[in-house]
């Protein structure tokens, strides 16, 4: 049960949403004969809103780096991070457009208590 008040941050976080297209790599899978199956790829669009990461959050996420342009993004659609790394089965981290730039999600965080919506750490992806 959540309070009224983390009900209502909750709400606020998407009071002024974007629809973002992600692309997701579904993992690929052995068959009968023991060959390996890639897996393909799904898109869908989820409703969230995007934010810069400020400097204190940068040097905690990635201390004593230069991190690329990194965003939050706040969704009631869980993604899927590169900080599923330690799981095999858990694919690759999904991909989104956003301003003319691609994105790849690397870390989760499920705020539930805060009004039942999930937190992404996004790094801009480089060619």
């Amino acid at each position: 049960m959540t309070s009224l008040a983390a009900r209502m941050l909750g709400n606020a976080v998407f009071d002024c949403p974007v629809f973002i297209e992600v692309t997701r790599k579904v993992p690929g899978a052995y068959n009968s004969d023991g060959r390996f199956i890639r897996g393909s790829e799904e898109t869908f669009t989820i409703r969230a809103t995007v934010q810069p990461v400020t400097g204190r959050e940068l040097q905690l996420l990635f201390p004593n780096s230069n991190a690329r342009e990194t965003v939050k993004v706040y969704s009631k659609t869980e993604l899927r991070g590169g900080d599923n790394a330690a799981n095999p089965t858990a694919g690759e981290p999904d991909r989104f457009d956003y301003r003319g730039r691609t994105y790849e999600v690397q870390t989760v965080t499920d705020w539930e208590v805060l009004g039942d919506y999930f937190k992404c750490i996004a790094l801009r992806v480089t060619a």
